[in-house]
């Protein structure tokens, strides 16, 4: 994550953070980014967190759309998922995207 957002948010290293998108949310860990200049912009890394986060829809490309998906970040003291419980959660709908 973008450090500037990161003190603008009162998000510290290392603390657990929701993201939340219209397809979903997560609890993952955030980290201040050395590569990450723009304002605005954060990463997370291919895999069953992200996907919680993210369109199910991929257009008939295998690939679901990661790039301009806007979220809201908190601060949060709630628990990340492990994997187990992300797998056995059940599945989300299918959204489309405008």
């Amino acid at each position: 994550m973008n450090a500037d957002d990161m003190n603008n948010s009162g998000i510290k290293e290392k603390n657990n953070v929701k993201v939340t998108t219209e397809f979903g949310s997560v609890v993952v860990r955030a980290v201040k980014s050395q590569r990450l200049r723009t304002r605005g912009v954060v990463f997370i890394p291919y895999g069953p967190w992200v996907n919680q986060v993210l369109t199910s829809n991929t257009d008939g490309t295998g690939m679901p759309l990661i790039k301009g998906v806007k979220a809201i970040i908190e601060p949060t003291s709630d628990e990340i998922p492990t994997i187990r419980e992300i797998l056995l959660k059940e599945p989300k709908k299918n959204h489309t995207v405008k």
